[in-house]
């Protein structure tokens, strides 16, 4: 749960992006929808993907899929069209590596009758880290965008030392 919160408080809301993609004039406003639609897009190839290397390798996809995810911010807020579009592609794995194999870890590790409470224990802490994150990503967005960078980075990352922390005890 707490590699979920970290997760989720990393991986921040669409709206922040569109309205970063809006203001600093990187695209147009009819444009804002169609990143969104590309990001999930990818997410759904993403989620295919990663579901079967899942299967095969469960915690080198989940540590490549979070690595891969935590580039999203800085391609997203400092570079160039293509930087934010492929950051967008990356937004969209991100989305991925939560829909398709935070869920499946947490259906891994415990028995069938035990899930329903699990699930909800994990989505309750996925949205405070959330809630949490935007409120952070928020606020360091109109004070210091390398700022925002970092604690999207840092906390996106904080899921592989919660993981790898757990698999060595």
């Amino acid at each position: 749960m707490v590699a979920a919160a970290c997760f989720a408080a990393g991986l921040m809301s669409y709206e922040l992006i569109a309205y970063y993609l809006a203001t600093a004039k990187i695209v147009t406003e009819n444009w804002i929808p169609v990143f969104l639609a590309f990001s999930t897009g990818c997410g759904v190839i993403a989620s295919l993907v990663l579901g079967k290397l899942y299967d095969r390798a469960r915690l080198p996809t989940l540590l490549v899929a979070v690595f891969l995810s935590a580039l999203f911010t800085p391609f997203a807020f400092l570079g160039n069209y293509m930087a934010i579009v492929f950051g967008m592609a990356l937004w969209g794995i991100g989305y991925a590596t939560q829909d398709t194999l935070l869920k499946a870890g947490v259906a891994n590790v415990l028995p069938e009758g035990k899930r329903n409470l699990a699930f909800g224990l994990f989505y309750a802490g996925y949205g405070v880290g959330w809630l949490v994150g935007n409120i952070a990503t928020g606020l360091l967005y109109d004070q210091s965008r390398s700022a925002l960078i970092a604690f999207a980075v840092a906390a996106l990352t904080r899921i592989i030392a919660v993981v790898c922390n757990r698999q060595t005890a």
